[in-house]
This record gives C-alpha cells, sequence and structure tokens, in this order.
C-alpha cells in the first residue's frame, strides 16, 4: 500500500511540473477562463500533495 502512496505521490509532482511549465510557456497566451482553469487544477495538485506528504500513513489504512 506505501508504494500507492509513493506512486500517486510521484504523478502529483510529475503534474505539478507539466502545468507550472506550460504556464511559463504559454500564460501570456491563455484565455482568462483557461488560465483560470489551469491555476485551479495547480492548487488542487499541490494541497493533494502536501496532504500525502504531511498524512501518509492515513491513507495507508484507508481501502
Amino acid at each position: 500500500m506505501e508504494n500507492v502512496v509513493q506512486n500517486r505521490i510521484s504523478e502529483l509532482k510529475r503534474a505539478i511540473r507539466i502545468l507550472e511549465s506550460h504556464l511559463e510557456d504559454n500564460g501570456s497566451n491563455l484565455q482568462p477562463k483557461q488560465f483560470e482553469l489551469i491555476n485551479n487544477q495547480l492548487n488542487i495538485y499541490k494541497r493533494e500533495l502536501k496532504i500525502r506528504t504531511d498524512y501518509p500513513t492515513h491513507f495507508l489504512t484507508e481501502s
């Protein structure tokens, strides 16, 4: 089960890097709704990453 949490953490970090890179490269060309959508998703991923790194054992007992 711990491997599942570590895999999710890796996926979140990768997704955050990709979205931040996309905003950095194309942020000025995005429509406001597109920018808001990407920014909101980044915030969601960062929040989940923080929770999963701060409380990894909580996710091991579920399922």
